[in-house]
């Protein structure tokens, strides 16, 4: 299972209404990714889960040249290491 030390940030791509989404470089691989971020509280208080489980299953099966393709998701397993906890998809 990846972690959110397991890449490096390269840039923010996008900011959004509750998440933000950064262009990443794996450090094993050297492989550069998308990341999005979400703020897990605000998911929870806003009663996001089911939309945003939604879009993690729809992201995990889909094939199209035109929508990126959803490689992981985890959570940050220490709300120190972001100053929060946060869903992490890549």
């Amino acid at each position: 299972m990846p972690q959110l030390s397991d890449f490096e940030v390269v840039k923010v791509i996008g900011k959004g209404g509750f998440a933000r989404v950064l262009e990443v470089r794996k450090r094993d691989t050297g492989l550069i990714y998308a990341m999005k971020v979400i703020s897990k509280a605000f998911v929870v208080k806003k009663s996001k889960v089911p939309q945003i489980l939604a879009e993690k299953r729809i992201l995990a099966r889909i094939s199209h040249p035109f929508i990126v393709r959803l490689h992981s998701a985890f959570q940050s397993v220490s709300p120190a290491a972001t100053g929060r906890s946060d869903i992490i998809c890549s």
